[in-house]
């Protein structure tokens, strides 16, 4: 079975336009089944073993990580890049391995404003496997990313964020971050880094 992401010009122009416009582009139901149920498996079984990270001062957030599987390292070495991200940026990406991981949000947990490190995490691919329904205020709801002025105080705009989508962006140019989850809320992700080719 040929497994790999396929998206149409006009869901390609869609992302490329948001992110010249915005820093981040979303896409929803955009992961192929053929990606998305195994890819949800691995998540849910490696929920059991995963860390709470935690941290406070510059960077305040909770949440908690797990290694990707040879399912979720696969699909990021092999498919990742040339499937969406060349195409949307028109240049070659290298998947940094040590920057990426599966990441939990539950009830309570967040993300506060930051950059992701140009060093390994220039570009940032987020592919949402498991969530529950986001509320229709962003204000009380965690399950939407959240884009900042480049201050980090003054909120640009919010991404709602479901299952099944995926977030392409300018992690490291971009200010963003997530409102902690309200009562009920959950969205699990996996989280890719990629740095240029």
């Amino acid at each position: 079975m040929n497994v790999g992401f396929s998206l149409s010009e006009k869901e390609i122009d869609a992302i490329r336009n948001s992110v010249a416009r915005d820093g981040f582009g979303y896409l929803g139901g955009s992961i192929p089944s053929g990606i998305l149920d195994p890819l949800r498996r691995e998540c849910i079984q490696a929920k059991a073993s995963a860390k709470k990270a935690e941290g406070t001062g510059d960077l305040a957030y909770r949440s908690s990580l797990a290694s990707l599987g040879d399912f979720g390292q696969k699909i990021l070495k092999e498919h990742a890049s040339s499937d969406v991200l060349e195409l949307i940026f028109g240049r070659t990406f290298k998947y940094c391995e040590d920057a990426s991981c599966y990441t939990y949000y539950d009830e309570g947990d967040f993300l506060g404003p930051h950059l992701d490190g140009a060093d390994n995490c220039e570009v940032t691919l987020l592919l949402y496997l498991d969530a529950s329904e986001p509320g229709p205020d962003h204000e009380t709801s965690g399950l939407y990313l959240t884009l900042y002025d480049a201050d980090g105080n003054s909120e640009a705009s919010a991404i709602e964020t479901a299952a099944e989508g995926m977030m392409i962006g300018y992690g490291s140019k971009v200010m963003h971050g997530r409102k902690k989850l309200a009562a009920g809320e959950h969205i699990w992700m996996l989280t890719a880094c990629f740095t240029s080719g």
